[in-house]
């Protein structure tokens, strides 16, 4: 019934008695166990029988992809500490050299895996998003791993690949096609994510001008086809969704990376673009049930999820306040983070980032990002950041219960490598993103 109150079946209790507390040595201890286990899955299915694609995808949301994105988070996870140590002159000369192996192991581990992704071919080549392509991401993570072995002009020419394969691909989208993980927004995260690891803030320019363009265009024309109040509307599948991965929060939120481009467009097309995309995001609020957002208008689903629900929401109002610098957004996360996630997000679903408990962790370390942020000059008692070691800490302590509940147990999106990926994160709490997607 509309607004009904949720049941508990769907997550555990919070706090929950007796969950032990971990320091950051364990965490990156259990990390390193678990991540080979990850490793040695896909490893092995890649090369398997590929009749099957439900262990056999090699995307990042859910197969081979997402597990060289950790090894690629550990290669600089080393590679972070070896020059801290370094720099403060306390690393022994065998300690150095373990590190290093440690590093080019990872290195080599991950281009291998994606030098067979593009070798072998998928039906996700056809896909040009960050998180479901195939070829694409592969060139992605390839032109990462180039550039941090110092070979620059080779991983530009990679990083180039990937604009021509994006170029042909967004060219034959329907105009409907705007969501993040088969659509638009999803091609600009391909940009996002190489702009960030690259290190090259311009990259992309032109086909980001006109994809998000093309998104601008589509949520007027949904908007005005559906008389909405919303001024920016897109549907998938006939459906107006709202969440993260297939809705107005992920567009919305993919569109707030890319300010630059947004001025620059409001500018070419005659329109006040921020002014559309902020009155979108102030809407989202009216359709709020029990604090939580719906999957679809229309639709009074109790999902607690980044695809699905509040979580996903939250991350969009913290970049709101953000880019925004208005403090109600960010009132607005708290509350309902504290209405909804806090109580309700320590999910029966497993430990992964889609639908599971490291992705709602994830929005307890944007919280207290921007929560310390806007604290500086006052008193912030890292609230936030004690529910993100709550979140991870019983993750790890129901991991055994949890392991084989998703379909892909050690996938990055549903599984294992996105609770490697937050052990990690918590090592260095105040800098941490939602994986391959927050920049």
């Amino acid at each position: 019934m509309l607004g009904s109150k949720p049941s508990s079946s769907r997550h555990f209790e919070t706090p929950h008695a007796g969950t032990p507390k971990y320091s950051d040595s364990n965490y990156y201890d259990f990390c390193t166990t678990l991540s080979e286990r990850c490793f040695n899955h896909y490893d092995g299915s890649f090369h398997s029988s590929r009749s099957s694609t439900k262990h056999n995808s090699p995307t990042i949301y859910m197969g081979t992809l997402g597990v060289c994105y950790l090894r690629l988070r550990f290669a600089m996870h080393e590679k972070n500490q070896l020059l801290l140590q370094l720099s403060q002159e306390k690393i022994r000369r065998d300690i150095q050299s373990k590190r290093k192996n440690y590093i080019q192991r990872f290195f080599r581990d991950a281009f291998r895996s994606v030098e067979e992704v593009c070798k072998q071919g998928s039906s996700h080549d056809s896909i040009c998003t960050l998180l479901e392509g195939g070829k694409i991401p592969a060139l992605a993570i390839k032109s990462v791993i180039l550039r941090n072995g110092g070979k620059i002009l080779e991983s530009q020419i990679c990083s180039k690949e990937v604009l021509k394969l994006l170029s042909k691909i967004t060219s034959s989208l329907l105009e409907s096609e705007c969501e993040v993980l088969y659509g638009r927004s999803g091609a600009l995260q391909v940009i996002l994510f190489l702009r960030h690891y690259i290190e090259e803030p311009k990259y992309g320019r032109a086909l980001a001008l006109q994809l998000i363009e093309q998104i601008i265009i589509e949520g007027e024309t949904s908007s005005k086809k559906r008389k909405s109040d919303f001024p920016l509307l897109w549907a998938w599948y006939k459906e107006v969704y709202l969440g993260a991965a297939h809705g107005i929060v992920g567009i919305v939120f993919t569109l707030l990376n890319f300010h630059s481009e947004l001025e620059e467009l409001a500018n070419s097309m005659k329109k006040d673009i921020l002014g559309l995309i902020r009155v979108t995001i102030n809407k989202l609020k009216d359709l709020l049930l029990d604090a939580n957002l719906p999957s679809c208008i229309g639709d009074d689903s109790e999902l607690v999820h980044w695809c699905h629900g509040s979580p996903g929401y939250i991350l969009l109002l913290v970049k709101s306040y953000e880019i925004f610098d208005d403090p109600k957004y960010l009132d607005q996360a708290v509350h309902i983070a504290k209405t909804v996630v806090c109580p309700r997000g320590l999910l029966r679903k497993g430990v992964g980032l889609c639908h599971g408990i490291s992705g709602n962790a994830y929005v307890f370390l944007a919280l207290h990002r921007a929560e310390k942020k806007r604290s500086v000059n006052s008193a912030y008692d890292n609230e936030w950041l004690n529910m993100a070691r709550h979140f991870t800490d019983f993750a790890i302590y129901k991991f055994i219960d949890l392991e084989h509940v998703p379909d892909n147990p050690y996938s990055l999106y549903e599984g294992a490598a996105g609770l490697c990926v937050l052990l990690l994160d918590m090592l260095s709490p105040d800098q941490a993103k939602f994986p391959c997607y927050e920049y």
